[in-house]
């Protein structure tokens, strides 16, 4: 370890990245169900693995509008931190 290493100071790319982290998984587990074969046949070719890869674009598309809602409310000037039902 150097002696001249110090904490990095957090910024808004580490609160908010800009790579998406559910929609790279989601196409990391795409490729490997198309790459993966078993029985003669890639695995996203089974129901199984389709139904897990349709719950997770589900859940993506899910986190990505309600990220849309909250900064739309921030640019707006509205509490958006937790919605009451």
């Amino acid at each position: 370890m150097r002696s001249s290493w110090r904490p990095r100071r957090r910024t808004y790319r580490d609160r908010c990245p800009r790579r998406r982290p559910c929609q790279g998984c989601l196409d990391e587990s795409l490729s490997y169900a198309k790459g993966r074969h078993a029985f003669g046949q890639p695995i996203g070719s089974y129901q199984a693995i389709q139904f897990k890869i349709a719950d997770m674009e589900v859940r993506t598309h899910t986190a990505r509008l309600a990220y849309y809602a909250a900064a739309s409310k921030m640019l707006r000037g509205e509490p958006f931190k937790r919605e009451r039902r």
